[in-house]
């Protein structure tokens, strides 16, 4: 009864996203060792749905918000904490 339940899921699957596209998630599936077609479709959802960018964060202090990183050094960003603290 769960095949024919898993069947009838992934079928539903391919008409509301296509073969290719099923195809394509049922691979990615694969490479993670996800065999269940709730993970298909999670996989699917997640491929499918609009990318949102958000703006950044605005803080109340300026200076705060022209702080730019070429990369997030996390040892620069604690030696501020602690300064601050201090």
């Amino acid at each position: 009864m769960r095949l024919v339940y898993k069947m009838a899921l992934e079928f539903r699957l391919q008409d509301r996203f296509g073969t290719p596209l099923l195809i394509q998630a049922l691979k990615r599936a694969m490479i993670h060792k996800a065999f269940g077609a709730h993970y298909v479709e999670n996989i699917l959802h997640q491929e499918t749905a609009p990318k949102q960018d958000h703006p950044p964060v605005q803080l109340q202090r300026q200076d705060l918000n022209r702080i730019r990183l070429e990369e997030p050094l996390l040892a620069e960003y604690d030696a501020y904490i602690l300064k601050r603290k201090e």
